[in-house]
């Protein structure tokens, strides 16, 4: 009988032991169009937990998930993630799947802090405190470039194109109603599908219509494609787009489309283009948070956790952060870049 309560309490204390760990999930795309966003986010979290090797003195694991952008998907992965107790959250990359997955990690005690959702309805109907952002608000990057659009560009022909994606028409809705606060008035407002293979119809529409500069709210890929049907049918407008098109990628699907499009990204994170990219540094910087913040709070209970987060500012991988209100991150302002050679420069 000794012995049975022995092996008992081995037991027991072996799964104590399994369990004396802060789990860190990553979630987002692992393949497919935004892959290289979520491949990113994944070894900036897998550097920076192996940099501090604990957390309060307990081991941190890393794992990985792919929810492929899809709304329902990332809720299933969520209340997986409630069953395996995982403490942070990193991710999720597309609007539209944090927040579905935001509402269960709120009610479930989870942090999350995404690197890359844009969407402003994701802190504007903030699920709970455990909810935070480091990537910029689509709000803000649609009206720095709608303004810089208005000003740069007066006099003509601009057009506004955007999928229906929430990251493509929530920048496309800012940027239009900046440029027309500023004065400005399209020559063209239209939508497009995203994943087509040609987009000719509609470059043969915009070479029509004589249009200058043509303003694209939606990702790369569909961007290099409609770039690369205009250059077919005629002048290659500048092409001026958000934030992704500082992946790499984009350059590779085209350079000269990519060496004729200016795009919004952060000012002064953009730099060495052999270090590591935007997604990767803040992905490291949602780890540094919640290691300093679970110091602050001496526990890693989530609503304590929260709480630092919410009350602190942090020394990270994408330099001194701290949040608002609503869990957005306090962001400095927007810089214009292009692609040349391969690499990211200022755009003139």
């Amino acid at each position: 009988m000794r012995r049975i309560g022995l092996a008992l309490l081995a037991l027991l204390l072996a799964h104590a032991q399994a369990l004396a760990e802060v789990r860190i999930a990553v979630v987002g795309p692992l393949n497919g169009s935004f892959g290289e966003i979520g491949r990113s986010m994944e070894a900036g979290v897998t550097s920076e937990a192996a940099k501090f090797g604990d957390i309060l003195g307990e081991s941190i694991s890393v794992e990985s998930y792919n929810d492929g952008c899809d709304a329902a998907k990332a809720e299933a992965i969520a209340n997986q993630l409630v069953g395996r107790q995982v403490n942070l959250v990193v991710g999720h990359v597309c609007s539209l799947a944090s927040i579905a997955a935001s509402r269960i990690y709120a009610a479930n005690g989870i942090i999350e802090i995404s690197p890359a959702s844009i969407s402003p309805k994701f802190t504007d109907e903030r699920a709970g405190d455990t909810i935070f952002r480091l990537a910029p608000r689509a709000d803000t990057q649609g009206t720095f470039l709608g303004t810089y659009l208005a000003q740069t560009y007066k006099g003509q022909n601009v057009a506004f194109l955007s999928d229906s994606s929430t990251y493509g028409k929530d920048l496309a809705d800012r940027a239009l109603a900046a440029f027309r606060a500023a004065g400005g008035e399209p020559s063209m407002i239209e939508t497009y599908d995203s994943g087509e293979r040609s987009y000719a119809r509609l470059a043969a529409k915009l070479a029509a219509d004589g249009i200058e500069v043509l303003f694209i709210g939606g990702y790369h890929g569909d961007i290099s494609q409609i770039g690369f049907d205009l250059a077919a049918v005629g002048p290659l407008p500048v092409i001026v787009g958000g934030d992704t098109l500082m992946l790499d990628d984009y350059p590779a699907l085209g350079k000269a489309v990519a060496e004729h499009t200016i795009f919004s990204a952060p000012e002064g994170l953009i730099g060495d283009s052999e270090g590591p990219d935007l997604y990767f540094l803040r992905a490291a910087a949602a780890v540094d948070i919640f290691e300093a913040a679970a110091e602050q709070a001496g526990s890693l209970d989530a609503e304590k956790v929260a709480a630092a987060i919410a009350r602190s500012r942090f020394d990270t991988a994408i330099g001194s952060v701290s949040f608002d209100e609503k869990g957005d991150a306090l962001q400095p302002g927007y810089a214009l870049y292009t692609w040349k050679d391969g690499r990211i420069v200022p755009s003139s």
